[in-house]
Parts: structure tokens; sequence; C-alpha cells
């Protein structure tokens, strides 16, 4: 799982929305499965690919998955593995730069969630093992 979701990243960069869209669009919904695995390579590698998806193609993501991203990311910046937090941290970055130029309007997709993902990153910075990974930097 862990090298199939890597290759997946691998082929995230380059081509365009049109080509790319559709798979991302099948991916999330597994890529959000994956964040609970068993195995903690596998959950870094999903959220690692979260994060990428966030930043290189946010418009790919279906809107009526936004939800359960927002909190399959916040419940990740709040347990477990640090390294995985930091790409969950990493991917709620990477959605707020991707609405952050829709400053005409007086909110965005994120404007309902943004209490409880600013907490959340606080508290990830907080954490104590917040010096792994670099989770505060996140």
């Amino acid at each position: 799982r862990d090298a199939a979701i890597m290759a997946s990243i691998s082929m995230l960069e380059g081509p365009s929305e049109e080509v790319i869209g559709p798979y991302v669009r099948e991916a999330m919904g597994i890529l959000l499965t994956l964040l609970n695995d068993a195995h903690v390579i596998v959950r870094d590698s999903a959220a690692h690919c979260i994060a990428r998806i966030c930043l290189l193609h946010i418009r790919c993501i279906p809107g009526e998955q936004l939800p359960a991203l927002l909190q399959s990311l916040d419940a990740k910046c709040k347990e477990g593995s640090p390294k995985v937090a930091s790409q969950a941290a990493s991917a709620i970055f990477n959605l707020a730069q991707a609405f952050r130029d829709q400053n005409e309007a007086e909110t965005n997709p994120l404007s309902p969630y943004m209490k409880v993902l600013l907490t959340t990153l606080l508290q990830s910075a907080e954490r104590p093992d917040g010096d792994e990974a670099n989770l505060r930097v996140a």
C-alpha cells in the first residue's frame, strides 16, 4: 500500500487537472480510509499524498468530500504519530493557501471549519512530541 501511494504521489506533479482530476477524485475516498491503516508508514504516506493533492490539485477534490477530509485531517493532527500529524497539518495549510486567493468573497469553503482547524493546529504545536517530524514547523 505504501509503495502504491508513493507512486501516486510521484504522478501528481505535471499532469493537468483535466488529466489527473478523475484519478484524484477516485483516490480521495481510498486515501481517507488509509489514514486509519494499521501501519504508520501507510498512514504517513496517505497523509503526505493528501497534502500534495491539496497543494497541486485542490480543485479536483469533490466538494462533498471536504467535510470528511477536514474531519480526518483534524483527527490525525491530534492523535498518533508526529509524522502523520505533521503531514495532516501540511495538508490543512495547503488547503488554506488554496482558498486564500478567494479574498473577494466574504467566506470560502473552509470558513465554517476555521475555528476548529486553528485550535487543532495550535494544539498540535503544543503536543509533547511536537519537536519530532517537524510537527511544530508544519
